[in-house]
C-alpha cells in the first residue's frame, strides 16, 4: 500500500504539474486520490486535468472536467483547460468555441487569447497567432509564455517565406543558396514521413518529444531534438536527419 504523500510532497507534486512535466501513473493516481478525497475541490480537479494533458492524456482529462458548479474565476479555468485538452486532441474548432465563451465576457483576458494563439499556430496559421500574442504582450510585455508563442509563430512566417524563395531557387538551381535546418521545419518533416507511413502519432513540440504508437512496440516517447541538431547543415542533410529518427524508431519496434 503506498503511503500518503505529506503536504510538502503534494506541493511539490503541484510544481510539476504547473510547470508542465509528465508524470508517471503512480504519480498521477496520488493526484487522482485528492480529487476522490475532495470532490468539491475544483482546484484538484483542475489540476488533475493539467496533469493529465501534461502526460499526453487528454482524452482522460475531459473525464475528470465533466462536473458542474464552476462559477467566476474557476468557470474561466474550466473553459481553458478544457480548450488545452481538445487542443492536445487536435479537435480545435470544440477547443476555439470554449475560449470563446471566455473572449465573449473579457475579451481582453490574456491567458484565453495566449491559448488560441496556440491554437492558431498548431492550426498553421502563425499570423493570426503573432497578432493575437501581439495583442497580449500590449498589456503585459513580460508574459514569457506568450513571448515563447510569438517567436514561435514568427519563425513559422519566416519558415513559410523561405519556403517560397525555395520553390523559386528550384526554377533557378545556379543561384540556390543552402539553408539551415529550422526546428518548426524539421518537425513538418517527420510528421510527413511518419504520416506516410501510417504510424499513429504526436509531436510534443514545447517539449522536444515525439510519441509514436509502434506496431510492435506499442506508445514510445522519443526526444527529437537530437536528431534535428544533427540536421542543421547543408541542405542533403535534412532528409538524413529525418531518415535516422525513421531508424531509430525502426529498431525500436524490431526490439519490441
Amino acid at each position: 500500500m503506498d503511503i500518503p504523500l505529506t503536504p510538502f510532497e503534494l506541493d511539490a507534486l503541484v510544481a510539476r504539474v504547473e510547470e508542465g512535466e509528465a508524470l508517471s501513473e503512480r504519480e498521477l493516481d496520488r493526484i487522482g486520490r485528492e480529487v476522490r478525497a475532495r470532490p468539491e475541490s475544483l482546484d484538484w480537479r483542475l489540476c488533475f486535468a493539467h496533469a493529465l494533458i501534461n502526460s499526453d492524456l487528454p482524452h482522460r482529462a475531459l473525464e475528470v472536467l465533466r462536473f458542474e458548479g464552476a462559477s467566476g474565476m474557476h468557470e474561466i479555468l474550466l473553459h481553458i483547460v478544457r480548450a488545452r485538452a481538445l487542443g492536445a486532441l487536435e479537435r480545435y474548432g470544440e477547443a476555439e468555441a470554449e475560449l470563446k465563451k471566455i473572449l465573449r465576457i473579457y475579451p481582453g483576458h490574456a491567458d484565453a487569447l495566449r491559448a488560441l494563439a496556440l491554437l492558431r499556430l498548431r492550426e498553421g496559421a502563425p499570423e493570426q497567432a503573432a497578432r493575437l500574442c501581439e495583442e497580449v504582450l500590449m498589456t503585459d510585455p513580460l508574459d514569457d509564455a506568450t513571448r515563447q508563442i510569438l517567436a514561435n509563430a514568427r519563425e513559422a512566417m519566416a519558415e513559410a517565406d523561405r519556403a517560397g524563395a525555395e520553390s523559386q531557387a528550384a526554377c533557378h538551381p545556379v543561384s540556390a543558396r543552402v539553408e539551415r535546418l529550422s526546428r518548426g521545419l524539421f518537425l513538418r518533416l517527420v510528421d510527413q514521413a511518419l504520416t506516410a507511413r501510417a504510424w499513429t502519432h504526436r509531436i510534443a513540440s514545447g517539449r522536444g518529444e515525439l510519441f509514436i504508437e509502434l506496431p510492435r512496440r506499442g506508445l514510445v516517447r522519443l526526444p527529437i531534438d537530437p536528431f534535428w541538431q544533427e540536421g542543421r547543415g547543408t541542405n542533403a542533410s535534412r532528409q538524413a536527419a529525418v531518415d535516422a529518427l525513421v531508424r531509430e524508431l525502426e529498431r525500436l519496434d524490431e526490439q519490441g
